[in-house]
């Protein structure tokens, strides 16, 4: 079982290296799709939506950042150890948000590296379905329904 708590200053900190480090060699042309900077983005992190800590029982699993806006829940990032990977609680971090945002969003969209197949897989295994949008080479956005208003 799962729970959310507020990510600490320094849990915000240690997700924001691990999300500029998963992006690495792509982090330029994810920036220029984002239309900012390094500097921005990092500036956007700590100005936009919530980060939160994830916990598997009493051990931390990893960050999920997250912005309700317009109807729908914005997924910025999710990031799990690799211990944590493969035991269902990433499905479980989903199906949490899904749940808790149900009478207020309509639905869950995020943007996905299409170079990262693992992340690809695991969100169309959860539900996710691509989104028609015109994209530059490389990103997709997904997206899954939920109950909402």
């Amino acid at each position: 079982m799962i729970a959310f708590q507020s990510a600490t200053d320094d849990q915000r900190e240690q997700f924001l290296g691990m999300v500029l480090a998963q992006l690495g060699s792509d982090s330029q042309s994810a920036f220029e799709y984002l239309g900012v900077s390094q500097e921005d983005f990092v500036r956007l992190y700590h100005s936009t939506g919530e980060v939160r800590a994830v916990n598997q029982g009493n051990q931390l699993a990893g960050f999920v950042w997250i912005e309700h806006r317009d109807g729908k829940l914005h997924i910025h990032g999710i990031i799990l150890f690799s211990e944590c990977r493969g035991l269902g609680v990433g499905e479980q971090v989903v199906d949490a948000l899904a749940c808790e945002f149900s009478q207020v969003a309509n639905c869950i969209e995020l943007g996905v590296q299409t170079s990262n197949e693992r992340a690809l897989r695991f969100y169309k295994r959860v539900g996710f379905d691509s989104v028609d949008a015109q994209l530059p080479a490389g990103f997709a956005v997904l997206r899954r329904s939920i109950n909402g208003a």
